[in-house]
């Protein structure tokens, strides 16, 4: 699935839909070419290079010397105060996930209607305990925010909740 650890998510949409299988309503697997397809007619996509899960990850996670891996990140716009803590939770099941919100597809289907794409809760960054469930991977030890530091900060996510 992920010849280059770290490198990409998935090495092919055949990893992809072999990890995280997608099904129709009927109960029929989505093959790749259907896949491929949608997301091409969906989001515009012209090549393979543009499935962001697919080509190189905004994130590119590789591991360290410890064995745990990591990646770098910069937090734009965002004015923490000295004090403030910074931690990650990886959410498992969904659970911080809602298809009641987000954008409005603005693509007609065959029928006409429009649907929602779905998006995470609003309240998920100020309220994360309602959405943290067993399974969910999160930091045992956030960084917390010095006066004046805008660089430097690492948030190791290395807990399972139970």
């Amino acid at each position: 699935m992920d010849a280059e650890p770290g490198r990409k998510r998935y090495e092919s949409l055949d990893g992809l839909l072999e990890k995280n299988p997608v099904a129709y309503a009927d109960g029929s697997e989505v093959t790749v070419e259907e896949f491929y397809d949608q997301c091409q007619w969906y989001y515009g996509w012209n090549s393979i290079e543009d499935f962001s899960f697919i080509g190189d990850a905004q994130l590119d996670f590789r591991a360290n010397d410890d064995g745990d891996w990591e990646a770098p990140f910069t937090v734009i716009h965002s004015r923490l105060p000295a004090g403030a803590r910074i931690f990650a939770f990886i959410d498992n099941d969904f659970t911080s996930c809602t298809e009641d919100d987000g954008s409005i597809n603005r693509r007609r289907s065959d029928d006409g209607l429009f649907f929602r794409e779905g998006t995470n809760f609003a309240d998920v960054l100020n309220f994360p305990d309602k959405y943290i469930t067993a399974g969910d991977l999160l930091s045992s030890d956030p960084a917390t925010v010095v006066d004046g530091e805008r660089e430097g900060y690492s948030v190791l996510v290395d807990y399972v909740k139970d």
